[in-house]
């Protein structure tokens, strides 16, 4: 029986990607807008112990990502910032993967101080944001 390497556990910090609105999903009277948070593109990153760099490919395989937080009610956050209530600009409302990507409805708030946010977000000024994310597995490939 062949040797299986062995498995060395990282915990890492909160991953970032790009993700970006979908121009034309945004409604109004529902304050909501879809989103894509990933495509799986690779990504050129640097190793936290030995700072040599790799490429990160994220599987959009249905299998192998968790949805539960997304759908379950995550927080839209300006800037990451998961630290103060009133950067909290709105709500994750139904993440799912298609045709190889991850896409999100997010909701924004109603409050005052969100809605020049999301008048940017309909006119097109605020088109490209932001992912953290965490990988719990990683598949090593010399």
């Amino acid at each position: 029986m062949p040797q299986q390497p062995p498995h060395k556990q990282v915990d890492l910090p909160m991953q970032l990607r790009s993700a970006n609105f979908v121009p034309g999903t945004v409604d109004t009277a529902a304050r909501t807008v879809e989103m894509v948070w990933s495509t799986g593109a690779t990504v050129r990153r640097r190793d936290w112990m030995t700072g040599d760099p790799y490429d990160e490919a994220l599987s959009m395989d249905p299998g192998s990502v968790d949805l539960h937080r997304l759908n379950g009610g995550a927080p839209l956050l300006n800037s990451h910032n998961a630290s103060a209530l009133d950067s909290i600009l709105g709500v994750v409302e139904r993440a799912w993967i298609a045709n190889g990507e991850g896409r999100a409805v997010v909701r924004f708030s109603s409050r005052d101080e969100v809605a020049p946010i999301f008048k940017d977000v309909q006119d097109g000024i605020l088109r490209n944001v932001s992912v953290g994310y965490s990988v719990r597995r990683y598949e090593v490939t010399e």
